[in-house]
C-alpha cells in the first residue's frame, strides 16, 4: 500500500510539475508578446473654430502627457509631429489630408504627477493656411483634425494604435492620438434656452414618443439639452436626455436612448441616413426644427416615418 501511495505522489508531483512548467510558458508567451509601449494622454482639449469671429480670434489648446513602461522620461521622447487635416461635411473632393503642421516642443516634467507635459496651441487662422482652404468656402460642420505621431524610445505610435478604454477605465486613460474640431457659430449663451412647446411630425407607431413641453439648456459650446418623457401612453415615464448642436443655422441632433427595446435591440435615435438637418435662426430662437430617424437601430420594425420632424416654438412668459 505504501509503494502504491508512493507511486501515486510521485505521479501527481510530476504532473503538478509540468503544468506549472506549461502555465509558465504561457504566462512568458503573453509578456513576450505583449507591446506595452506608450501613450500621449490628452490632459485637456479647449477652444473651437467660430465663424462668428476672426480666424485670428479663435483658437485650439491642447494639453499633452506622455507616459510609457520604463520610466517616463523626458529623454524618452523622441519626437512627437502633427498634421492637420480638412473634411468638408457637403463636398469630398474639396478635403485636404495630413499636411504636415510641424513638430510638439516645449516638453516639461509636471510637478503634480511627474510626467512630461506639453501645449499646443493653433488658430483657425493657422489651420486655414496649412490647409491652403479659403475661408469664404468653409461652412458650419466641416471639420478641421490634427494627427499625432509619437516617436520614442518605447515605440512609434498613432492614431491607428489609440487606447479607447474610454468607457473601461475613464477617458484618462484615452489616447487617440488626435484633435478634431468642427467649425461652428458661436451663439449667445441665452440663445434657445427656457421653455419650450414640442411637436412632432410623426409618432412612434402611433404613440406620442416625446413630452409636449421641454425646458432647454445650455450643454457645452454650441449644444443644447432638454429631458423627455419616452413614451408615456404605453405606461413608461422614462426620462430622457435628448442633445442637439446649434450649427450655423442648422441643427444636428446627437444619438439618443429610449431606454426600452424590442427583440432585445435597444430603441434609440440619431441624426436620419438621408442627413438632413433642421434649422434655426441664429437670430431669433423663436422657432427651432430638429431632423431625427426615431427608430435607427429597427429594432421594432420599419418605423411609421423614418424621418420625424421635431419642431421647438418657444413659450413667452
Amino acid at each position: 500500500m505504501k509503494t502504491l501511495i508512493n507511486k501515486l505522489l510521485a505521479i501527481f508531483a510530476i504532473t503538478l510539475l509540468i503544468s506549472c512548467e506549461a502555465e509558465d510558458k504561457v504566462i512568458d508567451q503573453v509578456f513576450q508578446e505583449t507591446k506595452n509601449g506608450a501613450i500621449l494622454r490628452e490632459v485637456s482639449n479647449d477652444g473651437l473654430f467660430d465663424l462668428f469671429d476672426s480666424p485670428s480670434n479663435s483658437k485650439v489648446t491642447v494639453v499633452l502627457e506622455y507616459q510609457d513602461n520604463n520610466g517616463s522620461s523626458l529623454d524618452n521622447i523622441k519626437n512627437v509631429s502633427m498634421t492637420i487635416s480638412y473634411t468638408d461635411a457637403t463636398d469630398p473632393t474639396n478635403n485636404v489630408l495630413n499636411v504636415p503642421m510641424g513638430t510638439v516642443a516645449g516638453w516639461a516634467i509636471d510637478n503634480t504627477f511627474g510626467l512630461p507635459r506639453a501645449t499646443v496651441e493653433y488658430t483657425f487662422a493657422d489651420a486655414l493656411s496649412l490647409t491652403g482652404v479659403d475661408f469664404s468656402n468653409v461652412e458650419g460642420g466641416d471639420r478641421f483634425t490634427v494627427d499625432f505621431k509619437l516617436e520614442s524610445t518605447e515605440g512609434t505610435f498613432g492614431p491607428n494604435d489609440a487606447n479607447g478604454n474610454i468607457g473601461a477605465v475613464g477617458g484618462w486613460y484615452s489616447s487617440p492620438y488626435r484633435v478634431g474640431k468642427s467649425v461652428v457659430c458661436l451663439v449667445d449663451d441665452s440663445f434657445a434656452t427656457g421653455k419650450y412647446q414640442l411637436a412632432a411630425s410623426a409618432d412612434f407607431f402611433g404613440v406620442s414618443t416625446f413630452s409636449s413641453e421641454v425646458t432647454l439648456v445650455k450643454d457645452g459650446e454650441v449644444g443644447r439639452k432638454f429631458v423627455t418623457d419616452y413614451i408615456p401612453a404605453y405606461g413608461f415615464l422614462l426620462e430622457r436626455n435628448f442633445i442637439f448642436d446649434l450649427v450655423c443655422g442648422e441643427t444636428l441632433a446627437k444619438s439618443g436612448t429610449s431606454g426600452l427595446a424590442c427583440s432585445g435591440v435597444s430603441i434609440e435615435w440619431s441624426s436620419p441616413k438621408s442627413k438632413l438637418a433642421g434649422t434655426f435662426d441664429p437670430e431669433d430662437d423663436s422657432v427651432i426644427t430638429i431632423i431625427i430617424d426615431n427608430n435607427t437601430l429597427a429594432s421594432c420594425g420599419a418605423p411609421v416615418q423614418s424621418d420625424v420632424v421635431i419642431t421647438l416654438t418657444k413659450i413667452v412668459e
